[in-house]
């Protein structure tokens, strides 16, 4: 059972209203969670707020000392959890493994590196964290424990159907709080619960919150930015992006194409994170379709996350992907590869060319497996149309490293990949409209603390 962690304990919510969690592959329930609401979490808050106190009393170094602790534990049970996590969020077991697990990881363990400060920090308080849907153990693993080691306490909160991602962070908590004294970390620090977007929105405008971080839908970022600004709060909003794949002249066409096929088939387009765009030069648009067509009709479909190929949606990601496909299919665009459907939920890549560069499509949020190519004349026409999205995480450059260089800084996006994806570091901030707030990470910084120079 994937349930809500309450004061250290795994428990029901007060309603006892229960969610199914399903094996996306099989489609058969293989446990449940119980979804909550304010009446879980306002009687949370007094506790929570007094184990705070106590946290924030201890030296740093003893905070570094038992938050990466978690590390062992997540070594010691990795294997098991990105099973889950793969079985859950529709991905298969091996890139949970070098997308999340071993990240995540290192990240725990550089909390023990040492940290130059030139400024008094001191904790924010109270903060909530609102996961993703997908990918929600690396990106809570990144901001819950840089928030816990400047010495905040944490509320946890995750839709039902991206829940497991969470609970596995829960979960580690929890193993940790057990082989610690209660003085040193208190049970009540971090709490995790589940919950719909009533209880997310609770998060961001209730008043005992002194910061908000969360991963909100493109449509809702202004309602999240009003709720925190009507209580003057920090506030760190991310949402999806609209990101770019920019092919150099130099890139060896047959290389790339194998790639980014090997990307589209985390998550089958629908992380925040998948590209949704690829520009190539007009004189090599030709081999370049043969190269992907090549690469595409190699990749079987999945039937278990131990299967590599195109693997099932959950029931809400496919809805928002069959709904974008249908209507893209509508415009102007000549299909380079049709999407095709094995059974309900499994959906390959819809290839797209020659779609207007002002379709809202070339613009807005994409959640789908959806690939739109762009022919342009020039190399610097790439940077221009990237430029002129704003959803935009990240970009790959694929080519030399003097072309990486060259076309990197001019890139207004969150972070620039050369011939990579997101295997290691923090994942992307965003820029534009793909982020609102301070940008700031750090455990010591103007987010996860107050801070004061020196």
């Amino acid at each position: 059972m994937f349930f809500n962690l309450k004061n250290g304990e795994f428990a029901k919510s007060v309603s006892g209203i229960a969610a199914p969690v399903v094996d996306v592959y099989t489609s058969c329930a293989i446990g449940e969670t119980s979804t909550c609401d304010a009446m879980d979490l306002v009687p949370l808050l007094q506790a929570v707020k007094k184990a705070q106190v106590t946290w924030s009393q201890v030296p740093v170094e003893r905070r570094v000392e038992i938050l990466s602790t978690t590390a062992s534990k997540l070594e010691a049970r990795w294997v098991e959890f990105a099973d889950l996590i793969a079985r859950t969020e529709g991905l298969h077991v091996d890139d949970v493994l070098t997308y999340q697990m071993q990240p995540s990881l290192s990240f725990l363990k550089d909390l023990s590196k040492p940290r130059a400060r030139d400024f008094f920090s001191r904790p924010v308080g109270l903060i909530g964290v609102l996961a993703p849907d997908i990918f929600s153990f690396r990106w809570s693993v990144e901001k819950v424990f840089s928030a816990l080691l400047a010495g905040n306490a944490v509320v946890l909160v995750a839709k039902p159907f991206g829940a497991v991602g969470s609970w596995v962070l829960a979960e580690l908590i929890r193993e940790t709080q057990n082989v610690i004294t209660e003085k040193e970390f208190p049970r009540e620090l971090f709490q995790f619960l589940v919950g719909e977007e009533e209880l997310a929105q609770l998060l961001a405008s209730h008043p005992g919150f002194r910061a908000f971080c969360g991963f909100v839908e493109p449509g809702l970022m202004s309602k999240y930015a009003s709720l925190t600004s009507q209580q003057m709060k920090k506030i760190q909003l991310f949402t999806t992006g609209n990101n770019s794949v920019l092919v150099m002249p130099d890139a060896d066409l047959t290389e790339v194409a194998k790639k980014l096929v090997e990307q589209m088939q985390v998550g089958n387009g629908t992380t925040p994170w998948s590209f949704t765009k690829i520009f190539v030069l007009e004189a090599q648009q030709d081999l370049f379709y043969q190269e992907l067509q090549k690469a595409l009709k190699q990749v079987p479909w999945a039937s278990s996350h131990k299967e590599r190929g195109w693997a099932p949606l959950r029931p809400i990601p496919y809805q928002r992907a069959t709904q974008q496909i249908q209507t893209v299919k509508l415009e102007t665009g000549r299909i380079v590869e049709d999407s095709k459907t094995k059974s309900e939920r499994w959906l390959s890549p819809l290839v797209l060319r020659d779609l207007s560069h002002c379709s809202a499509f070339q613009q807005d949020a994409v959640a789908a497996p959806l690939i739109l190519i762009s022919p342009v004349k020039y190399q610097h026409e790439m940077v221009k149309w990237t430029n002129t999205g704003y959803l935009t995480q990240m970009a790959q450059v694929w080519g030399s490293i003097e072309k990486f260089e060259k076309l990197a800084p001019q890139l207004e996006v969150g972070r620039v990949l050369h011939q990579a994806w997101i295997e290691n570091g923090l994942l992307p901030t965003g820029w534009k409209q793909s982020f609102f707030g301070d940008p700031d990470q750090s455990p010591w910084g103007s987010f996860f603390s107050d801070t004061r120079r020196s």
